[in-house]
């Protein structure tokens, strides 16, 4: 397996982007694509296609959070720069002066944008998230703390929606224009979030494969598909029948296990 990013050419009507982690590679988040959504930003819908491609690993992470600024945050560690560096120097050529001069260009730009280069560190003390979506472990879909909003299937394609609820900070989501669970938003209540300036999506797990397409950050109901499936009073609205029947099959088979045991 390689590891990376590659859109794919499908024979179909669509491509997708597909992203790989080697078996060896580290399970965590430093390794996806952060799009930056603006100071301030307030999206209340998110519809997306997810696939993945190894059902029984965390895959298919899809974040939206809130990060501190750059101004905020402060200069660059010295001992990041340097790792950058080395990073740089492990996998390019040396660089020509006219090369370097073009690769700063770039970074100052990529400052002047305030893109979020401190998120591989101190992650507790800078990142407000609203919205955890993946798919994974007991072949369920999650979002925030509710770990069983939909059993799924590998190599298939899902329709992903979620509403974001912000004066009572809570999230739908719906599966196949499905309504399924509704959660707090994942920053666990310790404090309101206001906005949330990144989106972030990613595969966690070693060994895994992720597939994204038709992604769209709104803010209002997307204008795309049929709006009048969505309600954003289902935010605030309990689970679905589905995913509590499908809890109390497992939890009574487990104690069937153990009675047999």
């Amino acid at each position: 397996m390689v590891d990376g990013v590659k859109i794919v050419k499908s024979n179909k009507k669509y491509d997708y982007l597909e992203m790989k982690k080697t078996a060896s590679a580290k399970a965590f988040f430093d390794d996806g694509l952060w799009f930056w959504l603006g100071d301030g930003a307030k999206p209340k819908h998110l519809k997306f296609y997810v696939q993945t491609g190894t059902q029984e690993k965390e895959t298919c992470d899809v974040r939206l959070t809130s990060v501190k600024n750059l101004k905020e945050l402060g200069p660059k560690p010295a001992e990041w720069t340097k790792a950058q560096e080395d990073a740089d120097a492990a996998v390019k050529p040396k660089l020509s002066k006219e090369q370097k001069a073009s690769r700063d260009a770039v970074r100052k730009k990529q400052e002047k944008a305030k893109m979020p280069w401190k998120y591989q560190r101190d992650e507790k003390q800078h990142m407000k998230d609203v919205a955890f979506f993946r798919m994974g472990y007991l072949n369920y879909m999650k979002l925030n703390t509710f770990n069983m909003v939909e059993l799924s299937v590998g190599k298939k394609w899902y329709k992903i929606d979620l509403l974001i609820n912000w004066p009572d900070q809570r999230v739908a989501i719906y599966v196949n224009d499905k309504f399924k669970a509704s959660s707090p938003f994942f920053n666990n209540e310790k404090e309101r979030v206001e906005s949330s300036n990144v989106l972030s999506i990613y595969g966690l797990s070693a060994g895994g494969t992720s597939r994204f397409r038709g992604m769209e950050v709104c803010t209002d109901v997307c204008a795309t598909g049929d709006a009048t499936k969505l309600d954003m009073k289902h935010t605030n609205q309990a689970a679905g029948a589905t995913a509590l029947l499908a809890f109390n099959v497992m939890t009574t088979a487990a104690i069937a296990f153990m009675l047999a045991a």
